[in-house]
């Protein structure tokens, strides 16, 4: 009996289909749920697993993600290189413009970053939002007793 050999991109595909699923479902249970010490005090969980386990599960499929996406762009390296090979030429002889839809992707990504760092508003709402629902101290305040007294990038 002649054995199915694996084939690479439908396996790539799939698994940062299915892990970008979990990644997302871990997110968003992260992103509700309550703050380390009360989910400790609580003994808080969802569909039997704690807030630790969810963090590792979260951990493990963004290394499933980063895994999956190495090879899934090696796979597909000659078709990536052609776009964008022909995209720098068009955009250095100015026949086709940089699109509108690229430009608008990367302002609402940094709109997001900088909104999100400096807790400007609708941002804070989202971050107060979540702080109100985990129960814990409001935006920036650190959770454990001394902690947020080191250096920090920004300030």
């Amino acid at each position: 009996m002649e054995q199915a050999r694996i084939q690479g991109r439908p396996l790539t595909a799939l698994l940062m289909l299915l892990g970008f699923a979990l990644l997302s479902t871990s997110g968003a249970v992260l992103f509700f749920a309550p703050r380390g010490h009360l989910a400790n005090a609580s003994g808080w969980e969802l569909v039997g697993l704690t807030r630790w386990q969810w963090e590792d599960l979260h951990a493990g499929f963004a290394l499933l993600m980063l895994a999956a996406a190495v090879p899934h762009i090696w796979m597909n390296r000659k078709p990536l290189a052609h776009h964008i090979r022909r995209r720098t030429a068009a955009l250095a002889t100015s026949r086709l413009p940089l699109r509108f839809e690229a430009r608008l992707a990367v302002a609402l990504c940094l709109t997001v970053l900088i909104g999100t760092v400096w807790q400007a508003p609708p941002f804070s709402y989202v971050t107060h939002l979540r702080s109100e629902m985990r129960g814990g101290p409001g935006p920036g305040a650190p959770s454990v007793a001394g902690a947020g007294q080191g250096w920090r990038l920004w300030e």
